[in-house]
C-alpha cells in the first residue's frame, strides 16, 4: 500500500475520531439540553435496537442484499465481459434502455416495484442482482464512447482484430472507471434497499425505520441512522482500498 494511500485512511479515520469527539464535548457536557440527543442516550438506544427490533437479523437481511447484488452482479460483468460488451455495441435499444434507466428516479422506480413485486427473500436478491447489473452495464455503455480511439487502433495496427480480443481489451481499458462507479452503485443500492424495505415493511433496516416511525422513536431512528452512516462510509472505504489496489491504472 502507498504511502499516499495510507495517509488518506489515517485523514479518513482522524475525521471521524475528531467529530465523534466534538459531538460528545457539545451535546453530553456543553449544549445537554439541545435539540440534538446526548451521545449517551443515542448510545442507550444502539444497545437497545436489538432488543427493540430484532437489530441483527434485520441488519444481515438488507446487507446481504446490498453486498451480495454488488459482488454478483460485477462477476457476471466481469466474467463474460465480452459477450456484454459486444451486445451493447451491436444493439442501440439497449443502450437506449440504458441511459433512460440511469436517469429514471429512484423513487418512482421503487414505487413500480413495490406494489407489483412478491414478498420473498429470493426474489428480493433477485430484484438487487438485476438492477446493480442494469446499473453497471448503463456504466459500461457510458464508458465505451470514453474509449481512446487511438489505443484500439495501434491494437489493429499490430495485427490485433480479433472482435472477443478487442472487446476484452476495452474492458480493461475502462475497467478502473466501472469500478469507480460501483461506489455510486453502493449508495444508490443502500438507499433503494432501504426505501423498499420501508415500503414493505417485512424484513431490514428500512423495516425498523417503519417500527420506529410508527412508535415515534426518534432517538432509535437517530441511532440507527448513525450505524447506517457507519456502515455506507466503511463500504465506501473498502471499495476505495479495493480500487486503489486492484484498479489502479487509467487510460
Amino acid at each position: 500500500m502507498s504511502t499516499t494511500t495510507t495517509k488518506n485512511i489515517f485523514r479518513k479515520i482522524y475525521y471521524w475520531a475528531g467529530f465523534i469527539i466534538l459531538y460528545i464535548i457539545l451535546f453530553e457536557f456543553l449544549i445537554p439540553n439541545s435539540a440534538f440527543p446526548k451521545p449517551s442516550i443515542i448510545f442507550e438506544s444502539v444497545i437497545s435496537l436489538q432488543g427493540d427490533y430484532d437489530f441483527l437479523f434485520n441488519l444481515f437481511y438488507s446487507l446481504s442484499g446490498i453486498y451480495l447484488s454488488i459482488i454478483i452482479s460485477f462477476l457476471l460483468l466481469s466474467f463474460s465481459n465480452s459477450i456484454w460488451i459486444s451486445f451493447l455495441e451491436r444493439n442501440y435499444a439497449v443502450t437506449k434502455f440504458l441511459k433512460s434507466f440511469l436517469f429514471f428516479p429512484l423513487m418512482g422506480l421503487l414505487l413500480i416495484v413495490v406494489y407489483n413485486f412478491p414478498v420473498s427473500i429470493v426474489s428480493e436478491y433477485i430484484l438487487w442482482i438485476v438492477f446493480s447489473l442494469i446499473t453497471l452495464l448503463g456504466c459500461v455503455e457510458n464508458k465505451l464512447t470514453n474509449v481512446k480511439s487511438e489505443y484500439i487502433e495501434s491494437f489493429q495496427s499490430i495485427a490485433i482484430r480479433n472482435s472477443k480480443m478487442l472487446t476484452s481489451i476495452k474492458w480493461k481499458l475502462i475497467q478502473p472507471e466501472i469500478f469507480n462507479s460501483v461506489k455510486s452503485l453502493h449508495l444508490y443500492l443502500w438507499s433503494a434497499v432501504i426505501i423498499f424495505e420501508f415500503l414493505k415493511n417485512h424484513f431490514g433496516i428500512g423495516h425498523i425505520y417503519n417500527i420506529a416511525f410508527q412508535y415515534k422513536d426518534y432517538t432509535g431512528i437517530i441511532a440507527l441512522s448513525f450505524i447506517v452512516m457507519v456502515l455506507i462510509s466503511a463500504g465506501n472505504f473498502i471499495i476505495g482500498l479495493i480500487k486503489q489496489k486492484y484498479f489502479f491504472w487509467e487510460q
